[in-house]
C-alpha cells in the first residue's frame, strides 16, 4: 500500500498535470468588434484568428459564434459557451471567467475632425465640448472624473457619422476601430479625421474561459502555452500585424 505521505503529495501536484479534454469541440463566443474580430472578416479577424490557431495547436476543434456582449457573457457564465474572445479585465468578471494572458492591447482615445484643429493640455479644458460615447462600452474613468459632457449612441459607426456631420466635437473610440471604420466608410470620410491628445486608457484582450467548466484551469493553461509558443516563433506577431491604427 502507498504510504499516506506520498499519496498526499501526489494529490497536491496532480492537478498541475491534468489536461483539458482536447478531443471535444469548444464553443467560443465573441461580439462584433472589427477589425479585431467579426463574423464577416477574413479568418474572423486577427484576434480571433490568433485564438483559433492557438487552440488548434493544442488539438482542440472550435466553433465560433457572434452575439451581443450581454448574451455572449451570459452563455459563458452558464457554461453553455466554453470561452469568450476579447474579454477586457475587470475584477468582478473573475467570478465567472478564467483569464488567459494578454493577447492584444487596445488604446482608447479621442477622434476629432481635422478642421477643428483641436488642442488641449488638460481634459478639464473640454468641458464645453460634446463628446460621443458608445452604449455598453467601459468608457475611460477620466471622462466622468473631469465632468465632461457626453452623448451616448448605439455604436461607433453612429458616433463617427455624427462627428462628420458636426453634431459632436469629439468621439471616444479605439484607435484600431476608428481607423477601420474610416477606411471602410464613405469617400468623404477620407482625410477628414485625426486622433488628438493622449491615450485615455489602454485595455488588453484576453480569452475568458468559463469557470463553470470543470477543466477551465487546464484549458487556460493549454491556451497560454500555445500563445507562448506562437510568440516565440513569430506567428503571433505575423497575425496581429494585420491590424492598423492610423486613419487615412
Amino acid at each position: 500500500m502507498m504510504p499516506l505521505k506520498i499519496l498526499l503529495i501526489l494529490l497536491l501536484i496532480l492537478p498541475a498535470f491534468v489536461r483539458a479534454d482536447a478531443g471535444r469541440t469548444l464553443q467560443l463566443v465573441a461580439t462584433e468588434l472589427p477589425p479585431f474580430y467579426g463574423e464577416s472578416l477574413s479568418g474572423h479577424g486577427p484576434v480571433a484568428e490568433l485564438v483559433l490557431e492557438a487552440l488548434s495547436r493544442r488539438g482542440y476543434k472550435t466553433e465560433l459564434h457572434f452575439y451581443p456582449f450581454i448574451r455572449a457573457t451570459a452563455l459563458v457564465k452558464a457554461g453553455k459557451a466554453d470561452a469568450i474572445i476579447g474579454l477586457w479585465y475587470r475584477p468582478e468578471r473573475e467570478q465567472w471567467a478564467e483569464y488567459s494572458q494578454p493577447l492584444q492591447k487596445v488604446e482608447i482615445g479621442f477622434l476629432a475632425r481635422k478642421e477643428s484643429a483641436l488642442n488641449y493640455s488638460a481634459l478639464s479644458e473640454l468641458k464645453q465640448k460634446l463628446i460621443g460615447i458608445s452604449r455598453g462600452y467601459a468608457n475611460p474613468q477620466a471622462i466622468a472624473a473631469n465632468g465632461l459632457h457626453t452623448e451616448e449612441a448605439d455604436s461607433d459607426e453612429t458616433n463617427l457619422r455624427k462627428l462628420h456631420l458636426k453634431r459632436l466635437d469629439l468621439i471616444v473610440i479605439s484607435r484600431h476601430v476608428g481607423a477601420f471604420l474610416i477606411k471602410r466608410g464613405p469617400e468623404d470620410y477620407q482625410g477628414q479625421f485625426e486622433f488628438v491628445g493622449e491615450v485615455l486608457a489602454t485595455e488588453q484582450f484576453h480569452l475568458g474561459v468559463s469557470r463553470a467548466l470543470a477543466d477551465h484551469e487546464a484549458l487556460t493553461r493549454d491556451f497560454n502555452g500555445a500563445i507562448d509558443e506562437m510568440r516565440r516563433d513569430g506567428s503571433m506577431a505575423a497575425i496581429l500585424s494585420k491590424l492598423s491604427t492610423e486613419p487615412d
